[in-house]
């Protein structure tokens, strides 16, 4: 059986598209009316698998494409909740979010927008046609209901990201369209490229032309 796996280990696929972030976001801005909304999966940052939450890349992508009806489940930065709180819903602020937890593959990105929500657990930050939802603690975004309850209604959203790796049920009914985008983070799918300190080689897919024998 070993060896079988060997044989077919440049077949392996991801279940669905998986692309580097602009990429990503690029796609996803371009489809049609039709297929939204398009969910992508933050794989490299994913909380439900040892993710930080708090790698700010694909929202500086959305913010950067200028996208429109989007909303980003979430980002941990509890300053950034109480900045917003002190400042009250409706205010237009500055805010530096992210890089706090993961200083590795994080960094503080400085966005301007508006305070639409405050809750007990985090705020609703926008930015153009960007909405992120960010939270006094890691959360995992796993079906519409979590994001209703910061008031966000996903059928009326283009784009979707959420910081996991494949979607869970209750999102997978509501998605017109998945893909995944190859971040950065501790949780990176990117595996050849993780800074190993100590292995023994060759080894896949850190080497590829190579022949072995179990």
């Amino acid at each position: 059986m070993a060896m079988a796996y060997w044989r077919k280990r440049f077949e392996f696929q991801m279940e669905v598209e998986a692309k580097v972030p602009q990429e990503a976001v690029r796609q996803a801005k371009s489809l049609s009316e039709t297929k939204r909304p398009c969910f992508i999966s933050d794989s490299g940052d994913n909380v439900t698998a040892g993710g930080a939450g708090d790698v700010p890349i694909m929202l500086e992508e959305l913010v950067s494409s200028e996208v429109d009806d989007a909303v980003m489940g979430g980002m941990v930065d509890e300053e950034a909740v109480e900045v917003c709180r002190k400042a009250g819903v409706g205010a237009s602020l500055r805010l530096r979010i992210g890089g706090k937890l993961d200083k590795i593959n994080g960094y503080p990105l400085e966005i301007r927008g508006r305070v639409m929500k405050i809750t007990e657990n985090g705020a609703v930050f926008r930015i153009g046609g960007v909405d992120v939802i960010i939270t006094t603690k890691r959360t995992a975004f796993t079906s519409p209901e979590e994001f209703t309850a910061f008031g966000i209604d996903l059928s009326s959203k283009k784009v979707v990201v959420v910081k996991l790796g494949l979607l869970t049920a209750e999102l997978k009914r509501i998605a017109a369209q998945a893909m995944i985008a190859l971040t950065p983070g501790f949780t990176n799918l990117l595996i050849e490229q993780l800074d190993y300190k100590e292995v023994r080689r060759p080894i896949f897919p850190i080497d590829r032309d190579f022949d072995w024998r179990c």
